[in-house]
């Protein structure tokens, strides 16, 4: 799955020369955690609401004295849009990041991050059962086993990327514990959609 079908579009820039304070009250106001920094067309810079914290209030430095250019990350890690969601992962895992602006012929293109990659592999999912089911509408009945055994491996797969996803958030913040949090987190998530999905789609299939 190429990461531009689930990557967010509507995408908030801010300029270099604005003050880290107006930066915080617009990533306040609209209830996000990053911002684009633009120079013209050209991506220059990510500020995310821990470059604040760390960098701002951590340092007992006032927001209203400094420049988002003082503070952002630069250069930045970006991605295209044709990019496989996995390759994404590996990515976001490697550098130890959540979020990667998108960039298409030089020019922002949108930005995806941790949380479109956990709802997007949930939606490819469901997707895949629910054309899994209604393939089986000519057939009498699909064998339990083999719902189980379906839902057992694309849930593992789920879990899985649930486990990098969450691994690669928690050991930016917490890096002794980052892999095991993230291992729960996985788990967790593989044990309640498989819970609630498997018994769902038993159902469906053993009806047809």
């Amino acid at each position: 799955m190429k990461i531009q079908r689930i990557m967010s579009e509507n995408v908030e820039t801010i300029a270099p020369d604005v003050s880290i304070s107006d930066a915080a009250s617009l990533m306040s106001s609209k209830l996000i955690g990053c911002l684009i920094v633009v120079e013209g067309d050209d991506v220059v810079g990510i500020l995310t609401e821990r470059d604040v914290l760390s960098k701002i209030t951590a340092e007992g430095r006032e927001a209203k004295k400094v420049k988002v250019r003082e503070v952002m990350t630069s250069p930045v890690i970006s991605a295209y849009p044709d990019l496989e969601i996995e390759e994404a992962i590996k990515t976001m895992g490697d550098k130890k990041i959540r979020r990667l602006p998108v960039v298409k012929d030089g020019k922002l293109a949108g930005v995806i991050t941790s949380t479109d990659i956990i709802f997007g592999l949930r939606s490819e999912l469901i997707s895949f059962a629910e054309e899994l089911s209604t393939a089986g509408a000519g057939v009498k009945m699909i064998p339990r086993v083999v719902v189980r055994w379906i839902t057992f491996i694309i849930f593992g797969l789920f879990g899985l990327g649930v486990f990098l996803v969450t691994s690669t958030f928690f050991m930016a913040l917490l890096p002794a514990y980052g892999l095991l949090l993230g291992l729960i987190g996985g788990a967790v998530a593989y044990m309640v959609y498989l819970y609630f999905f498997s018994e769902w789609f038993s159902k469906r299939a053993i009806a047809r």
